[in-house]
């Protein structure tokens, strides 16, 4: 059952990677004056599966250690990096929501977005490097 969490979450970072990808395309594309193809639907699309997998992830996470150990937080920078993450997941959501229902002219909307996203991604990478020494000290010994 613990193999289920790292699973999803690397199947989530890395549809992230091409969603990030999107992204920043329209982020130069809009901040940069670079001239590109922006693909919104993908971009949307891409984006609302990897941040519900996400979720669904942080949540197997959480109840697997719980199942497992009995005690919430036994992993230490990993449990507290994933909640961070948890509180960013439907900032990330909500604003990209918003934008896709309602289309007009932004500025701070995208940019949170977009800093959401990034940060998420960020994060991500902290995941994985802490949820491999979690895997080799708690799992795997």
């Amino acid at each position: 059952m613990l193999w289920v969490h790292p699973a999803i979450q690397l199947l989530a970072t890395l549809m992230a990677v091409y969603v990030l990808r999107l992204g920043w395309k329209r982020f130069c594309s809009a901040h940069l004056g670079i001239k590109c193809l922006f693909q919104w639907k993908d971009h949307v699309q891409w984006g609302e599966l990897t941040l519900g997998l996400w979720a669904l992830g942080l949540l197997l996470g959480i109840w697997a250690a719980h199942w497992k150990w009995s005690v919430y937080g036994l992993t230490g920078m990993h449990y507290w990096v994933g909640l961070l993450m948890g509180v960013l997941i439907p900032i990330s959501f909500f604003t990209g929501l918003r934008m896709d229902r309602v289309k007009k002219k932004r500025k701070a909307m995208p940019l949170i977005h977009a800093g959401a996203g990034f940060l998420l991604m960020a994060l991500a990478a902290v995941e994985l490097v802490t949820g491999l020494v979690v895997l080799s000290r708690f799992v795997v010994s």
